[in-house]
């Protein structure tokens, strides 16, 4: 019956599962019951269909083990294949080493760039010297009003000082500067204002539009102008260096009264005496405050201004500066002479 046959092979399992041999009349009878009704035992289903092959169902386990094993173990077994089947560890390690050994000899090629500076300032050293007597030298040959021999030696000058220091170097504008100078002394305008106004580009990057030291530059080229009697544009740059000298050495400094007395200059050359006077004053008020009343360094601004005076019709005026003037220079003579060591046949005072 079908519920006795169920119960059979119940017991049949149970005691199969125990570790015993089962008769194996009972075995062919119950297995398609034993798969239809007892689902939940797969398990125990398969591990007693396993004792048909083995004779014993303790083998059984074994195989499964070692099937599932290599399955486990391919995985695990491909990292160490990668790393240190093909003994890769040790052919990494060595590229490091060689790097760290790179390493090393790399630090004299960083340090050999800053061992080059060494002979490129004694270099610029020497091309500063050369350049220096160059200087004198063009200094001489334009005292003795040699101009054409001058403007040779200061265009090595200039060439020197490019080569050397770049074009864009303030050696290079002071080279300019000084050969627009020659220039101006040969009348030569178009050159020396070429000059000018290259230098005072270079010495405006360098320092600034508003530097003390760009007002020589300034007072040349407006003295070019001048000399061509473009008298505006000499004003102009005149001016300019005045407004630089008050704001970098105030308003009472010498350099500002050098600054008035060349726009005092400019106006006296051109009849402008109304403009011209008041500025001369105020040169004179400057220099009186630094040096005294009776300071040599007082001669230009009285011998202006006496002139003005004269020009303007005050004749009287300037008749007593010029006194003044000649009373200066008497005390200086006697300065002199008492600075003036005794000669051989005079007695000392």
């Amino acid at each position: 019956m079908p519920i006795q046959g169920l119960l059979l092979a119940a017991l049949l399992v149970t005691i199969y599962g125990c570790g015993q041999k089962a008769p194996e009349p009972q075995a062919a009878v119950i297995p398609a019951p034993a798969t239809a009704a007892v689902e939940p035992a797969a398990k125990p289903a398969v591990e007693a269909a396993a004792p048909i092959v083995a004779p014993s169902p303790a083998p059984a386990p074994v195989p499964a083990e070692k099937t599932a094993a290599p399955v486990k173990q391919e995985p695990v077994a491909a990292k160490p294949v990668a790393a240190v089947g093909e003994k890769v560890q040790p052919a990494a390690a060595a590229p490091k080493k060689e790097k760290a050994a790179s390493a090393t000899p790399a630090a004299p090629v960083v340090a050999a760039p800053a061992a080059t500076p060494a002979p490129a300032a004694k270099t610029e050293k020497i091309d500063a010297s050369n350049l220096s007597k160059l200087r004198q030298e063009f200094s001489a040959l334009a005292q003795q009003q040699n101009y054409a021999q001058a403007a040779i030696v200061g265009k090595q000058m200039l060439q020197l000082a490019e080569s050397s220091f770049g074009a864009q170097h303030m050696n290079v504008a002071v080279s300019l500067h000084t050969l627009a100078g020659n220039y101006l002394s040969q009348k030569q305008y178009v050159e020396a204002a070429e000059h000018y106004q290259r230098s005072l580009k270079i010495a405006e990057k360098n320092l600034g539009a508003d530097h003390p030291d760009i007002v020589a530059v300034l007072n040349g080229l407006a003295n070019v102008h001048l000399a061509q009697r473009q008298g505006a544009e000499a004003e102009r740059l005149y001016q300019r260096a005045l407004t630089i000298l008050e704001k970098a050495r105030g308003p009472d400094h010498p350099d500002v009264a050098g600054a008035l007395h060349r726009l005092v200059l400019m106006y006296q050359s051109q009849g402008k005496v109304a403009q011209a006077t008041p500025l001369a004053e105020r040169a004179l008020l400057i220099m009186e405050k630094r040096f005294g009343p009776t300071g040599p360094e007082l001669f230009a601004s009285l011998t202006t201004l006496a002139k003005l005076h004269e020009m303007a019709g005050n004749d009287a005026q300037a008749v007593t500066i010029m006194r003044r003037v000649q009373h200066i220079q008497h005390a200086q003579h006697v300065l002199a002479n008492k600075e003036k060591p005794p000669g051989p046949n005079q007695p000392a005072p």
